[in-house]
């Protein structure tokens, strides 16, 4: 009588979406360029409303929700809704700024199809918009700076060396327990790539180009 039809979904929490960009970060960018350059050629649809913020009274941090909607690109039709928090109060969740989920709508029925926790995402998603404007502004630098050895520092690594081809990195963190953190981490992950420690003035005299991933 009621009809009670099961929606089906996944969930992708963020140990399966960090290994997912540890695997395959280069074909991630590589469709993310291909994405930007059809859209400047005006032949992909993009609905982006502006993101509704809310915030509380005696609080920290806020709330958002951000829907987009994606006509056009390879075929795809994509809709989607981000609910993220700030987190800056960190009564229950520690370490960790950028709270929520994202969902995945389906394109025809609109049941959330797919649900995807973000900090891994907004990590990877401020990294890689970077590094796709360093290779069409300022590619050829021998010497890249990142200032911040955090989670979108090692994004911002990870892209670099995996899909530029990037052999050498100055770090500079003013926390010296992230920074010899992330030097031990990237250097046994990347084995390749030569990773080191510096202070600003240095990242700023031997580097052609710097990330700021603060």
């Amino acid at each position: 009588i009621l009809r009670l039809k099961e929606e089906p979904c996944l969930y992708f929490d963020e140990a399966q979406i960090h290994q997912v960009f540890m695997k395959k970060a280069p074909a991630f960018m590589n469709l993310l360029e291909r994405f930007y350059a059809t859209w400047h050629r005006n032949k992909v649809f993009t609905l982006m409303p502006h993101k509704q913020v809310f915030t509380t009274k005696g609080l920290e941090g806020d709330f958002r929700v951000m829907p987009c909607v994606i006509e056009g690109f390879e075929g795809r039709l994509i809709k989607a809704v981000k609910v993220i928090g700030t987190d800056i109060e960190q009564r229950v969740v520690r370490d960790k700024v950028s709270v929520g989920k994202a969902l995945l709508l389906h394109p025809q029925d609109n049941f959330v199809q797919a649900v995807f926790d973000v900090g891994a995402l907004t990590s990877f998603r401020t990294a890689a918009i970077s590094v796709l404007g360093y290779k069409h502004l300022a590619r050829g630098s021998q010497k890249i700076g990142i200032i911040g050895a955090g989670r979108v520092g090692f994004y911002t690594a990870l892209i670099l060396h995996q899909w530029l081809g990037v052999r050498e990195l100055l770090v500079e963190d003013k926390s010296l327990e992230h920074l010899g953190n992330f030097l031990k981490g990237v250097g046994f992950i990347f084995p390749t790539l030569k990773v080191e420690g510096g202070n600003l003035n240095k990242l700023c005299e031997n580097c052609s180009a710097l990330f700021l991933t603060t």
